[in-house]
C-alpha cells in the first residue's frame, strides 16, 4: 500500500467514525471528537502537507492546504465551545475537502509514494492501530 491509498482509507475511516459518532452520549462524543480531529491535524493532514501538496505547484494546491488551516481551526474551537450543533457542519467541510482530494489530487499525483512512517511514530503507532485499525509498518 502507498500513501495515496492510505490516504483514501482513512478518509473512509472518516466517514465511518463522523457517522457513529453521532450516536455517542457528551462524554463519549467529545473524547472520541477530540481523538480524531487531533489525528486529522497531526497525522493525516500533515502527511497531506508534507508529502503530496509539494508535487503539485503552490496555485494549484494552495485551496486544499487552506482547508487544512481551516478544519483545523473549526475542529479547535468547537473542542473549545463544546457544541455538538456545529458538528454536522465540521463533517461537511472535511468530508468535502476530502472527496474533492480524492477527485483533483491524489488522481494527479502519477507516482507511487512511501506511507508516512515518520509522521505516524510521532503521533504514536499504537495510538494510529487504535483509531485506523491497522498497523501501517506491516503494509
Amino acid at each position: 500500500m502507498d500513501l495515496v491509498t492510505l490516504l483514501k482509507f482513512e478518509h473512509a475511516i472518516f466517514k465511518v467514525r463522523f457517522s457513529l459518532m453521532y450516536k455517542l452520549p457528551d462524554d463519549a462524543f467529545w473524547e472520541e471528537f477530540s481523538q480524531l480531529h487531533r489525528f486529522i491535524v497531526d497525522v493525516h493532514a500533515k502527511a497531506e502537507d508534507l508529502y503530496v501538496f509539494p508535487l503539485f505547484p503552490e496555485k494549484e494546491i494552495h485551496p486544499f492546504a487552506a482547508d487544512h488551516k481551516l478544519i483545523q481551526s473549526f475542529g479547535d474551537n468547537l473542542l473549545r465551545e463544546r457544541d455538538r450543533r456545529r458538528f454536522e457542519r465540521y463533517v461537511a467541510v472535511v468530508t468535502y475537502h476530502n472527496d474533492h482530494e480524492e477527485l483533483e489530487v491524489f488522481p494527479k499525483v502519477g507516482r507511487s509514494l512511501p506511507i508516512a512512517i515518520d509522521v505516524i511514530e510521532n503521533y504514536g503507532i499504537e495510538n494510529y492501530i487504535k483509531l485506523m485499525g491497522l498497523d501501517p509498518r506491516k503494509l
